[in-house]
């Protein structure tokens, strides 16, 4: 019998997981956590490192579980894919620490697990569904089999979720088309996810914004490559991303206004304020700029594949510019190119909350 009042959500216990590898995974949690409370949901937040620091300064009334750190080290001078190859058992010792944490919460009652890329965060005998946007990543370097050995490599990695949400419009799949050549059980997408609070904004007389983010020491490269770099007289509101002190030897353009990190309310009015876009083509960047139209000059990682595929497919549709950063002496004719060859030209598409709500109703009470 189900007494009067009574709610389905009541019997839900939900556990959310979050990769810490850099903060694009809890950003683009932002509107999935919002959606579940929304749905009278509590989630438990299972998270590590800055991106737990991020989702604890949005969401200070959630619980939290801490995860120990990945202690991912980025080494000087080499590509971030040899950096990660080196440190593949400490990324299986963090898989295997998620596995536990999902089991013991499994045993205390939860029922529901949601995973942005943390892989072995689910449970036997519980619901779950992991959201990534990469089924079959590219190697680094291409040979023989290397897609098929891609395929096994994260079919053996996603095979136990049940569900696997992409955030992508459907209409925009062939965006990240590289990514996802090998689909999986129970895939669907879910629209792009974006933490930017939309709102209708007054254009101020500056027209860029520089949103540095990603691992260093590849961000402090960039950053003082754009300093370096950056048109006189050109305002610019420079976001760094970092609270690191500046390299002593830049000298600051009297044009760049430097902020370190910014909340996302102030992000927020810097980016509805201007115009253009500089960033890295992480693909959580890249949802913010799709989901809000902004025009962009991505800049891939150096030695990230991921990235730099994105920037070619962006540039390819039509929706930005890609500049390598060992090409950044062309900055200044890419920004006039983007402000006056690019105008009007940009296919830009909407941010589609309905493909996310549809996802959880089915998840949550099917």
């Amino acid at each position: 019998m189900i007494y009067a009042g009574f709610k389905f959500t009541e019997l839900i216990r939900l556990a959310y997981g979050v990769l810490d590898w850099g903060l694009g995974h809890a950003t683009r949690s932002v509107p999935v956590i919002k959606a579940l409370i929304n749905k009278g949901i509590t989630p438990l937040l299972v998270v590590s490192g800055q991106s737990g620091d991020y989702l604890k300064s949005v969401f200070p009334a959630l619980s939290f579980e801490t995860l120990p750190n990945s202690d991912i080290v980025y080494r000087t001078g080499k590509p971030v894919w040899q950096s990660v190859m080196l440190q593949l058992p400490n990324l299986h010792q963090w898989k295997k620490q998620a596995s536990l944490v999902a089991s013991s919460l499994a045993q205390q009652g939860f029922t529901h697990f949601i995973s942005d890329n943390l892989y072995g965060f689910y449970a036997a005998g519980t619901k779950n569904a992991l959201i990534t946007h990469q089924t079959s990543p590219a190697f680094p370097i291409s040979f023989p089999g290397s897609d098929y050995l891609s395929a096994r490599l994260f079919g053996y990695l996603i095979s136990p979720f049940q569900n696997i949400w992409i955030p992508v419009e459907p209409e925009n799949q062939s965006l990240i088309s590289p990514l996802i050549k090998h689909f999986h059980k129970n895939v669907r997408m879910i629209g792009w996810l974006s933490a930017l609070q939309a709102k209708v904004s007054n254009h101020s007389e500056v027209d860029w914004l520089v949103a540095l983010s990603g691992p260093e020491w590849y961000r402090t490269e960039l950053e003082e490559s754009l300093i370096s770099e950056w048109p006189d007289g050109v305002p610019v509101h420079f976001v760094r991303g970092t609270d690191r002190p500046l390299s002593p030897h830049l000298q600051i353009n009297d044009a760049i206004n430097l902020y370190n990190q910014l909340n996302n309310v102030s992000m927020s009015e810097l980016w509805f304020s201007t115009r253009f876009l500089i960033a890295r083509s992480g693909y959580s960047t890249v949802m913010d700029a799709l989901s809000h139209h902004k025009k962009a000059i991505w800049i891939p990682t150096p030695g990230q594949t991921e990235q730099l595929l994105l920037g070619e497919q962006l540039e390819k549709n039509r929706m930005g510019v890609c500049l390598l950063q060992s090409e950044l002496s062309q900055l200044k004719s890419v920004m006039n190119e983007l402000s006056t060859g690019y105008k009007d030209k940009l296919q830009y598409v909407g941010y589609n909350n309905r493909l996310l709500d549809v996802a959880l109703e089915q998840f949550l009470h099917d």
